[in-house]
């Protein structure tokens, strides 16, 4: 491990990194922090996985799965039938069968903000 011996040799040593993606670190970086969106829970670390609002603005609330030019792609008035819209979506997204994400999407997203 090294020790810095004053401030500037700290600053030194954390330009050279210190673990994590480059990604994660230049958004630590830059100040912001990971989000989650708030309909699906996807964690939306890039630019693209953002949704966006009317005026094409990032929405930093919800991802480009589930929120476009300020509306939802997946109408659904309740939890249950969001996870029947758009499991496919979400599977493709996330790289999962749909059988084994539709039981984790009903379990786990009763706690977000769209479904409370």
């Amino acid at each position: 491990m090294i020790m810095a011996k004053n401030s500037e040799d700290a600053a030194k040593i954390s330009r050279k990194g210190g673990g994590g993606s480059r990604e994660y670190m230049q958004s630590f970086q830059d100040g912001r922090s990971r989000a989650g969106c708030d309909s699906c829970g996807f964690d939306m670390r890039r630019p693209d996985d953002y949704g966006s609002e009317k005026d094409k603005s990032r929405s930093e609330n919800h991802c480009s799965t589930c929120y476009v030019n300020g509306k939802y792609v997946h109408k659904a008035k309740d939890l249950s039938e969001f996870v029947s819209l758009a499991v496919q979506d979400l599977a493709d997204q996330r790289g999962q069968s749909t059988g084994k994400l539709k039981l984790t999407l009903k379990k786990e997203l009763k706690n977000l903000p769209r479904w409370k």
